[in-house]
């Protein structure tokens, strides 16, 4: 989805009360493990009130007219709302929804440039997050008359495992690059959310690769093998 004068297609806010999805045990430095497996540390229900207030942005389009005034007056924009926003609602996470960038407008090996500024607001204030890839943030550069890239000129793109390397190594970022297996779709994983005193999974977050970009546009038959089995793992003693 191409941005417009409006840029936040959606800005949604979820309160999130207890889902028990398992009973697990604590690890050493306050890890979880079950089923057999580690499962992740640190974004936990703040008290006992069992709530936690989730962020969600998606089609930010950062980059995108890169060359012309409106393209960064527009993500001048987006920080100032996604500031604003983070400020007043304080959220427990921020998921970003894909479409971060607009890498179809970007003629340089530089995506990373502007991924960084569309998480940026979160990492400010050290709030965890997680990002997903849309149809946008890997897609072949179009050229543009008015961009000043010739069109013979040669042009690099950032990949989408390059583009989760970066945001695994920003701080506060609870993103994966997700298992091999499922390449060329990258953002596949879970974030499981402890309960207040780090002693049980309360709720669990899934993250699916969509597509679109520089692969095809749906969910495969992988993918959804991938979520039934790990969910399984979590609801062993469901009946």
């Amino acid at each position: 989805m191409m941005r417009s004068g409006c840029r936040m297609s959606l800005v949604m806010w979820i309160r999130v009360w207890v889902m028990v999805a398992a009973v697990v045990d604590v690890l050493g430095g306050g890890c979880l493990i079950a089923a057999g497996m580690e499962v992740g540390c640190g974004v936990r229900f703040k008290d006992e009130v069992a709530s936690f207030k989730v962020a969600i942005f998606a089609d930010l389009h950062y980059g995108e007219n890169a060359w012309d005034e409106w393209g960064p007056r527009q993500d001048v924009n987006s920080t100032a709302v996604q500031s604003f926003l983070l400020d007043h609602e304080r959220p427990d996470f921020v998921v970003y929804l894909g479409d971060l960038i607009t890498a179809n407008n970007l003629p340089c090996h530089d995506a990373v440039l502007h991924w960084f500024q569309a998480v940026g607001p979160a990492v400010d204030r050290k709030i965890p997050f997680a990002s997903v890839f849309g149809n946008h943030d890997d897609a072949s550069f179009e050229w543009d008359p008015h961009s000043g890239v010739g069109p013979d000129e040669p042009l690099q793109t950032t990949s989408r495992t390059e583009l989760m390397d970066f945001d695994m190594s920003l701080p506060s970022s609870y993103s994966s690059s997700g298992p091999k297996t499922l390449l060329p779709s990258v953002s596949n994983f879970f974030v499981p959310i402890a309960s207040s005193d780090g002693t049980r999974i309360v709720a669990i977050m899934y993250f699916l690769d969509s597509g679109g970009g520089s692969m095809a546009e749906f969910i495969s038959a992988d993918q959804i093998a991938w979520f039934t089995t790990t969910a399984s793992k979590f609801n062993s003693d469901a009946s």
